[in-house]
């Protein structure tokens, strides 16, 4: 069995490692940003709040999907035969027995 590389941590000119410089910048940018004056009315919530339930909609219906191809991909071999199909069961009320027949109204 070979053995894995080992990851080279990769480091700035001080030591820091590399990472460890990208949290600290994104949690400063966060906490540090300046006052925005800016107003949000009515509106443009209701327009976001759209948007954000448009796309969880989105997702859940994607999810739905894969999974329904995901179980018809491990169902193929199974045969789903309902109880009553193709069992010689005659045709119920009101259904034609031959292709010409004519049902009463």
């Amino acid at each position: 069995m070979i053995p894995p590389r080992a990851k080279k941590n990769v480091t700035m000119r001080g030591g820091m490692p590399f990472a460890r410089f990208k949290l600290i910048a994104a949690a400063f940018a966060v906490f540090a940003a300046a006052e925005a004056h800016a107003y949000i009315d009515p509106g443009a919530g209701a327009a976001i709040i759209t948007a954000v339930l448009g796309a969880i909609g989105a997702i859940g219906y994607t999810a739905r999907a894969w999974a329904d191809k995901i179980k018809q991909f491990f169902a193929r071999g199974k045969t789903n035969a309902t109880p009553g199909e193709n069992s010689g069961e005659t045709a119920g009320a009101g259904e034609a027995e031959t292709p010409g027949e004519n049902k009463e109204p």
